[in-house]
C-alpha cells in the first residue's frame, strides 16, 4: 500500500464534463476529488456498489449501460430499479456469446426503445439511403398463412367416406342448425336416397352389434374332419 501511496502522489483530477458516481464514496466525485488518498482508499474500503446505484437512481438516472466485456452486473442494478419500484433499462457493451457489433446494435435499440435518442448521424455515417418505416405504431397482430391443402390436413371433413353424411356429437347437434337439404331430380336424387338409406341401415346395424351382444352372428360349425 506504502508503494500505491507513492505512486499515486501528485495525481490530481479537474472539472469533469459528466458528473461521476464513485463507488468509494457513494456521490458525486468533486473537482480535483480523484488524488492519491482516493486510489488508496479505493483499493482499501469495501465496494459501495448498492449506495451508489440508489443515489442515481435517486437524481433521475434511469438508463444504464455496463462497459465491460460481459454483464455481469445487470441483474443486481434490475433489482435496485424494481425495489425502488423504477422503471429503467440496463444494457451491456459487449457479450462473450455474440459479436461486438451485435451486442452494441442490441443495446442501442432498447435504449431508443426506452425513450433516448441516439446520434443517428454518427451511426449511419457513410450511409447515403435510409428505409421509411410506417408513422403509426406497431398493431403486434399474428396472422397465420396456411395453404388450403395444410388446414383440410388440420382440420379433415365431417363427411364420412361411406355413408356419405356428417355425424356431429352431441354439443354439436344442439347449437348447429339441421342443414338445409337441396332439391335433387333425377339420377342424384336417386343417388341421395340410396346413400341415406345405406347409412341408416349402416347406423342402425352398429347401434345393434355395440348395445346387443347377444344379436351377434355366430360362426358356423367347422365340417367333419374325414378319417
Amino acid at each position: 500500500m506504502v508503494q500505491c501511496a507513492i505512486a499515486t502522489s501528485g495525481l490530481a483530477s479537474g472539472p469533469a464534463s459528466i458528473p461521476m458516481y464513485s463507488t468509494v464514496t457513494g456521490a458525486i466525485v468533486p473537482i480535483g476529488g480523484l488524488d492519491a488518498e482516493y486510489w488508496w482508499r479505493n483499493v482499501r474500503e469495501p465496494v459501495q456498489f448498492a449506495p451508489t446505484i440508489d443515489r442515481l437512481i435517486e437524481d433521475r438516472h434511469q438508463a444504464f449501460i455496463e462497459l465491460g466485456p460481459h454483464p455481469i452486473h445487470a441483474t443486481a442494478i434490475g433489482e435496485l430499479l424494481e425495489k425502488r419500484e423504477v422503471e429503467g433499462v440496463v444494457v451491456p457493451s459487449l457479450h462473450r456469446k455474440q459479436s461486438d457489433r451485435v451486442s452494441l446494435l442490441t443495446s442501442l435499440a432498447s435504449l431508443y426503445a426506452a425513450g433516448l435518442d441516439p446520434d443517428w448521424d454518427a451511426l449511419f455515417d457513410g450511409i447515403p439511403k435510409r428505409a421509411e418505416v410506417p408513422l403509426y405504431p406497431w398493431q403486434r397482430e399474428t396472422y397465420w398463412l396456411e395453404s388450403q391443402s395444410s388446414r383440410s390436413r388440420r382440420f379433415p371433413p365431417l363427411r364420412h367416406p361411406l355413408v356419405g353424411i356428417e355425424k356431429l356429437v352431441a354439443d354439436e347437434r344442439a347449437q348447429t342448425p339441421p342443414p338445409q337439404k337441396p332439391k335433387k331430380t333425377g339420377s342424384t336424387e336417386m343417388k341421395m336416397i340410396a346413400s341415406t338409406t345405406f347409412s341408416k341401415f349402416f347406423s342402425r346395424k352398429v347401434r345393434n352389434l355395440r348395445n346387443s351382444p347377444s344379436s351377434w352372428p355366430k360362426p358356423s360349425a367347422a365340417p367333419p374332419v374325414p378319417r
